[in-house]
């Protein structure tokens, strides 16, 4: 199915995906969590915004309250976060990015499927969040895919580009639920290429990204 995206005139924007949403894996039940979505926008800089908005009963969400100085931390997803992953075409090495509400952010590259992991060359991210009447929180991401994916190499391929974006969500009792756009197995992968349904092909005006067909 085409996502509804909206129409975009910063010359800047090289492709928009707009209010896709995510589902609980089909093992789990959503919990306080009532919807799920996320958009972005990859810029022609290689720059890729993500914006995530999760609309529930936040009060029975455990959120790790904002840190004055956010940091790069490994395995956030044990607790409530959210992430994004990206690969070219269908080529075996990956991104991965996590954020918490917190602040704390992590950026890796993987070889090929649950291969060998690196941290990827990343700047510290920036990180915003906003709730609102306890009733949704919307949580913005700003991170350099050029620099994680290709080390910052001149040469950057805005088409071709497939994600996946998800979440881990703690709720009140301590039991995690998984979000994302697809759900191909079993249990929740989060890393299975064929839940890299978000199609960027690096042209605005050449139509609508794709979310691919299950």
């Amino acid at each position: 199915m085409t996502t509804a995206v909206q129409p975009c005139f910063d010359p800047a924007t090289a492709d928009t995906f707009n209010n896709v949403p995510l589902v609980a894996h089909s093992r789990e039940a959503a919990g306080p969590v009532h919807a799920l979505s996320a958009s972005g926008a990859l810029h022609r800089s290689g720059t890729l915004t993500v914006e995530f908005e999760l609309r529930g009963d936040l009060q029975s969400i455990r959120l790790l309250p904002s840190v004055c100085q956010p940091r790069r931390r490994d395995e956030l997803w044990k607790r409530t976060c959210f992430e994004l992953f990206a690969r070219h075409r269908s080529g075996p090495r990956y991104c991965e990015f996590n954020f918490s509400a917190c602040g704390d952010w992590a950026a890796y590259v993987f070889d090929s499927y649950r291969g060998t992991r690196h941290d990827a060359e990343q700047r510290p991210l920036e990180i915003s969040v906003l709730t609102t009447a306890r009733q949704q929180i919307r949580l913005r991401a700003r991170m350099d895919l050029r620099a994680a994916y290709a080390g910052g190499a001149e040469e950057f391929e805005l088409a071709g580009w497939r994600l996946n974006c998800a979440a881990v969500i703690e709720n009140a009792e301590g039991t995690l639920s998984h979000w994302a756009v697809r759900h191909p197995r079993p249990r929740p992968d989060f890393h299975d290429t064929e839940g890299f349904a978000i199609c960027l092909d690096g042209a605005v005006a050449a139509g609508d990204p794709q979310v691919m067909p299950s």
